[in-house]
């Protein structure tokens, strides 16, 4: 499917960028596309969000996509569609949002009400309403609306992960997890679903738990980065590093090469005392962000590790360079000024890192030893 490659070709941009906003129109139209119309909302917010002066009206790509009949009012702006195209509910869903950037909601709530009698064989039209009623800020009307979707289907993933989201809004977990688990009931690989309740189960003091959701996620969309990601993390926090690059082995090579990816695998080398290896992972990271503090930190510890100490201070000078207040570059610094007996550079980062970290303890104990 074309539409299925599109969202595999641009996800690698977003996860490089999240805030590129040609990636972010190209996916939100391909999601239109696929009647995925609450998601390609969401997006479309986002891009509103870092581009205040950005407008419906001009999208080409998107409306000429979803609607080749629309092109010949977008002189004009975007207009109420007639009903005599009802084959294009995203035509609606473009019209609702103009009205929720221009916060016109009483406009977007009855465009979405309309939508909705026009629609009568599909959830989008309720999962649109009830983030028209999330917007205007009315939790309860967009409740009422996912609830009259579950009567439909009682499975159905936007409505039950958007009511776990506002259970979660109160704290109440165990309604969270029912509504999950709904979803596995009638979607048993319902990726999303599976990331939310490890999620939930990250929470409990014995993490084991989220292995469960996180592998079957992992096992069943192959493709998927976030659950290797997650799992990584877990693998890492639990000193079993070796279990982390395995994970990525299968994935094809752009995301390989994605940065949380190769972070992970150089922190699971860092693990590991592979400090040669930390290196080569570290620099193709850092070729992709070379203005990311925390990398050249890492890139630090690896290069001390193999005993290039002036690479090492250099990667933490750099640090604090691109990051004035990063925390475990300015304590390594400080550290290293004492042990060197460098009284001049010593006091300046001590000072630098009690004023970001006052209560860090190893500031505290670093300033007791030379009071």
């Amino acid at each position: 499917d074309e539409l299925i490659q599109a969202r595999d070709l641009i996800q690698p941009v977003l996860d490089y960028n999240s805030a590129d906003l040609g990636a972010l129109n190209i996916m939100a139209n391909t999601l239109l596309l696929q009647g995925e119309v609450d998601q390609g909302l969401v997006l479309y917010a986002r891009i509103k969000q870092l581009n205040a002066d950005w407008s419906i009206a001009p999208l080409g790509l998107g409306a000429k996509l979803v609607n080749p009949g629309l092109e010949e009012v977008q002189d004009q702006g975007i207009e109420e569609p007639e009903d005599t195209t009802p084959n294009f509910p995203q035509t609606d869903t473009l019209i609702i949002l103009e009205h929720l950037l221009q916060e016109d909601y009483d406009a977007a709530i009855a465009a979405a009400e309309s939508y909705k009698w026009r629609d009568l064989t599909s959830l989008s039209p309720y999962h649109v309403l009830s983030r028209v009623y999330l917007a205007a800020g009315n939790k309860g009307k967009a409740r009422q609306t996912l609830q009259k979707a579950l009567k439909r289907d009682p499975g159905d993933p936007t409505s039950n992960l958007t009511l776990a989201k506002l259970a979660l809004e109160k704290d109440d977990v165990k309604t969270a997890r029912r509504h999950y688990q709904q979803v596995l009931h009638h979607y048993r690989d319902n990726l999303p679903a599976l990331l939310l309740l490890a999620s939930l189960d990250a929470r409990k003091k014995n993490k084991d738990d989220m292995l469960l959701p996180l592998d079957q996620a992992a096992n069943h969309h192959p493709n998927a980065l976030m659950p290797r990601l997650r799992l990584a993390a877990y693998y890492l926090d639990r000193g079993t590093p070796s279990m982390v690059p395995p994970l990525f082995e299968l994935m094809d090579v752009l995301q390989q090469k994605s940065p949380r990816v190769l972070e992970a695998i150089a922190l699971s080398q860092l693990k590991q005392e592979q400090y040669a290896e930390a290196v080569s992972t570290l620099e193709q990271l850092m070729s992709l962000h070379p203005v990311t503090a925390r990398y050249h930190y890492l890139m630090a510890t690896a290069t001390s590790s193999l005993g290039n100490q002036a690479r090492s201070e250099k990667q933490l000078l750099k640090a604090i360079e691109l990051d004035p207040g990063h925390v475990p570059s300015l304590t390594r610094l400080t550290i290293l000024a004492e042990k060197n007996e460098r009284t001049e550079e010593f006091e300046k980062h001590l000072a630098q890192l009690l004023e970001v970290a006052p209560e860090s303890p190893e500031a505290l104990r670093i300033r007791a030893r030379n009071e």
